[in-house]
């Protein structure tokens, strides 16, 4: 086959035309120009000259605010798959599913979604967390937190929630992927529960493992494999809180400005992750049933769309903050060392109540009244009321001593 030059026409280049297409009928026949086109496509096409493979994947946070007696709980749950299966996820992170009599019902609905692999955490009181996912479960792992909350707050519930950190291992496509849920304490409108939500990021830190102090997860396999961290952290991604968890676990944000309800991830040295963007979800009113139209719940869902790039060499994971990790630790020593001092404060008082009440039972108990049911009343009362300040004081000591627990975590 005769190769053709017709834009060459000038009568000046009329050898320089035939030793050009001299070249090139040579190299087609011996083959050698697919080797030049194929050395340029290595030169400029890095990734498939690697062996890169990538891969995409979308995963999903949602609070449903399933606390009974809250408004239209059964007929929310019952809508809140339905809702899920048209944002096409291939995880879902569910908190707040508090009543276990709802969990066979709502894992059925989600398997009919699409999901037909699950897994919800309990702690020694509950926790409310379940992961939903298309691909096979292999291992899982939780841990509750060991600063809980006020146990006077009973309002709060957060004491009494057992909430914590939920973790599965996944097998997909594209390799073993970690994927954590949890429900941070909330913050009820103001800082009063900082140092708890201090104290519950950073044991997620050492749940998944700290590389800005080399260290490792008590989770063996979680140390080799892609991260994938999202829940309701009940802190805005610009917080002190947050930026400790992101500076000492190497996390990156996957959306930015992200809110209570968020999305990290860490890539591994083999699988590095990129996010591509993501929306927040389900906040308007929707069709119930029975002519009742409501919200699905008290919090939007978040979604975030995923790449996973395999890699054929091994990368190091590093975090590109703007804070060292020294200042960050620092100022979060300061906001713990006065909840330390506050705590002190509280367990001197509740102590006094305890021995309080103490003598109340013994000047009860020696008077003689002549109303029997009048002393044993105001016996009981008194126990009680002794009892539960020796509880409060109890938990004064503990959490003064995981709060300076805190303080030696964060450079250990």
């Amino acid at each position: 086959m005769a190769f053709k030059l017709r834009f060459l026409n000038f009568a000046g280049l009329q050898s320089l035309k035939r030793v050009i297409v001299g070249c090139i009928n040579y190299l087609m026949r011996t083959k050698l120009l697919l080797s030049v086109f194929g050395f340029f496509f290595l030169l400029f096409c890095p990734s498939q000259a690697h062996g890169e493979e990538s891969h995409k994947l979308r995963v999903m946070t949602f609070n449903i605010w399933g606390i009974p007696g809250t408004p239209h709980k059964d007929l929310r749950l019952q809508a809140i798959p339905k809702a899920l299966k048209e944002f096409k996820a291939d995880i879902v992170a569910i908190q707040e599913l508090w009543d276990p009599r709802d969990v066979p019902s709502f894992e059925a609905a989600l398997k009919d979604v699409g999901f037909p692999y699950a897994k919800r955490f309990d702690g020694l009181t509950g926790g409310g967390l379940l992961i939903a996912s298309r691909f096979p479960i292999q291992k899982s792992a939780f841990r509750e937190f060991a600063l809980a909350g006020n146990p006077k707050a009973v309002q709060h519930g957060d004491y009494y929630a057992g909430k914590g950190i939920g973790a599965i291992l996944l097998k997909t496509p594209f390799g073993p992927l970690a994927f954590i849920n949890t429900h941070v304490h909330a913050s009820y409108g103001g800082s009063e529960y900082e140092a708890e939500q201090i104290s519950q990021l950073l044991e997620i830190s050492d749940f998944l493992g700290a590389p800005e102090l080399e260290k490792k997860s008590s989770i063996e396999w979680m140390n080799e494999v892609p991260i994938v961290l999202v829940g309701d952290i009940n802190r805005r991604w610009d917080t002190l809180a947050c930026e400790m968890l992101l500076g000492r676990s190497h996390l990156i944000a996957a959306r930015e400005k992200q809110g209570i309800d968020a999305v990290f991830y860490r890539s591994s040295g083999v699988s590095k992750i990129n996010s591509l963007g993501g929306a927040v979800i389900l906040g308007g009113d929707v069709e119930l049933g029975d002519g009742i139209r409501s919200h699905l719940s008290d919090h939007s869902g978040v979604y975030v769309d995923l790449e996973f790039i395999n890699m054929k060499t091994s990368t190091a994971v590093e975090w590109t903050g703007q804070r060292s990790w020294e200042q960050i630790g620092q100022d979060v020593v300061v906001i713990v060392r006065r909840e330390v001092k506050a705590s002190q404060m509280q367990r001197l008082i509740d102590g006094f109540a305890t021995l309080f009440f103490v003598a109340m039972i013994v000047f009860v108990a020696r008077s003689r009244y002549e109303r029997v049911w009048l002393r044993r009343g105001a016996l009981v009362l008194s126990a009680c009321l002794m009892a539960s300040f020796a509880f409060f004081t109890i938990h004064d000591h503990n959490r003064i001593q995981e709060l300076n627990s805190v303080v030696r975590k964060l450079f250990q």
